[in-house]
């Protein structure tokens, strides 16, 4: 396909870039427009990951899920509940952001009682390798960000 959602991305920042920026005027909208610049940027270089990181993400954190199934009845039946909900395609990335989300819901339930228990340590190596993995890396934040 051609262009590609990264070359389209990618002429979406150039127009910005050559065209708009240099009709900007005061530093905050040059600001905000350098920022957007970044996220167009950081989409263009790492959408096409998306999906298999939404899968990894899924995994990893059923994984954590499942080991804190172990000693919870309720944490059990929504680690089921979840792996019966696992999309089949993985292309379908809405189904996997859909799913992702629910997972990370479950998780974020947990993370709180996790966090004191003998899964700290389990937790905390998966929130760092999921920060490391992150395929959209903005280099320059927007205003208020920073």
């Amino acid at each position: 396909m051609r262009p590609t959602v990264g070359e389209q991305l990618e002429g979406l920042r150039r127009i910005l870039d050559d065209v708009v920026a240099p009709a900007v005027d005061g530093p905050y909208p040059a600001d905000v427009l350098a920022g957007v610049v970044a996220a167009l940027d950081a989409l263009a270089a790492g959408w096409a990951d998306v999906s298999g990181f939404l899968a990894w993400d899924v995994a990893e954190t059923m994984m954590l899920l499942r080991a804190a199934a172990e000693d919870d009845r309720t944490v059990a039946e929504a680690v089921r509940d979840l792996e019966l909900a696992t999309p089949d395609d993985l292309l379908d990335v809405r189904a996997w952001e859909v799913h992702q989300a629910r997972v990370r819901g479950v998780l974020a339930e947990l993370a709180p009682s996790l966090a004191e228990g003998p899964l700290a340590p389990r937790l905390a190596a998966h929130l760092r390798a999921r920060a490391d993995r992150f395929p959209i890396r903005v280099a320059q934040r927007m205003p208020g960000q920073r």
